[in-house]
This record gives structure tokens, sequence and C-alpha cells, in this order.
């Protein structure tokens, strides 16, 4: 077995460790509350086998997906090491983090939710921010394909610098909004992906201009 079929073999494996809810089943509703908005209130429902082995089928799909797309399209395998391991951990720390968060919630816990999904997106933040700026022009051809400063090494590291630093400060950003109101948190992730959205915009025209 390679590096990258045991690599995917344990994810996957730490994503199925979340069949906790199987132990809870009897315990939970019916019908299990899967969705809420910023203010804690439920807006989404499934049936209860659904959010309870659904979710980590899910889960297992992305994951393979998102090997797919970043080590079986590397153009330079090797090259961004620290960057995949990251990419490899998302799904298996999203599904633990939130698919307990999922149960406990339907098991009537006093969990804020609001907290936990904001904590999350800027783990996710925080970490890519760290490491986009490792990753190598050319390196993947559907991040090449994405953004056309990824295929470029004239453009990409002054691109990727400036994506890595807006996406920390993004992260510290809803780290903060964590003390506030909900709607701050609201603001602050709008802001960051706003924000992240201009760089990623200025990027395409920086490498157009040098093109």
């Amino acid at each position: 077995m390679n590096k990258t079929n045991r690599v995917l073999a344990f994810t996957i494996a730490v994503i199925w460790r979340v069949l906790y809810g199987w132990a809870h089943y009897p315990e939970l509703p019916a019908r299990m509350a899967t969705h809420w908005g910023f203010n804690n209130q439920v807006n989404g429902w499934m049936p209860k086998a659904m959010a309870v082995y659904g979710i980590p089928v899910l889960m297992t799909l992305l994951q393979l997906l998102l090997v797919g797309i970043t080590r079986l399209n590397a153009n330079h395998k090797g090259e961004a090491v620290r960057f995949e391991r990251l990419l490899y951990a998302i799904m298996p720390t999203i599904t633990v983090i939130l698919y307990f968060t999922t149960i406990q919630a339907n098991l009537g816990s006093d969990i804020d939710i609001r907290r936990v999904a904001i904590i999350v997106v800027a783990m996710m933040f925080m970490g890519m921010g760290n490491y986009l700026p490792t990753v190598p022009a050319g390196y993947n051809r559907t991040l090449n394909g994405m953004h056309k400063a990824a295929a470029d090494p004239r453009t990409w590291p002054r691109v990727a610098r400036a994506m890595g630093y807006t996406m920390v400060g993004g992260s510290l950003l809803m780290i903060a909004s964590l003390f506030a109101p909900p709607m701050v948190s609201v603001a602050a992730l709008a802001i960051a992906v706003v924000l992240l959205l201009a760089v990623s915009w200025w990027g395409y025209r920086l490498s157009v201009r040098q093109g």
C-alpha cells in the first residue's frame, strides 16, 4: 500500500469512528435536527438513520474526492506535502466535531452551535492560510484551472502569500467574533470571504497583466 492509500485509509477510518451515534441510536429522535442558524435555532432536519449513517458516508465520498483532486491531479508529486496533509485532515476533523455536536444536540445537550461552526471554519482558514504559501506554482491541475495565477511562477508566490495572510486574518476576526452577539459572527465570516475573493481577483488580474 503506497503512502497516499495509507493516508486515505487512515482518514476514512477516523471518519467512521464517529459512529458513536450508533451507540445512542435508541435515545435519538426519529427526526433529527441537523442544521442551525446563527441564532442557534434549528432550520433543518433529517430522518435518524440518514443523520447517523448518512453523514459518515457523505464525508467519506468527499474525502475520496478531495484526495483525487489534490494528490492524483498533482503535476509534481511531493512538492506540497504539508499542504496535502492539512487537506487530508480537514474532512475527518470536520466530521468528528460536527457529528459529535449534532448527536449531543439531539440528545438534549445545551450546545452553542454558532460557536462550534465558527471555530471549525476559523480552523480551516488558519490552517490553509499558513500552508497555502508553501504550494509551488503549477502544482495541481485542478488548482491551475481554478485560478490562473496558480500556474504562473511569476505571480503565484505573491498571490499565495496575500491569500494566506487574508485567511489567517479572517480566522482571527472570526475567533474574536465568538465573544460578541451572533450577527457579529455573520459579519466576520462575510468580511473574511469577501476579502479572500478580492485578493483572489487581484491575483487573477495580476497574472493577466503579467501574461
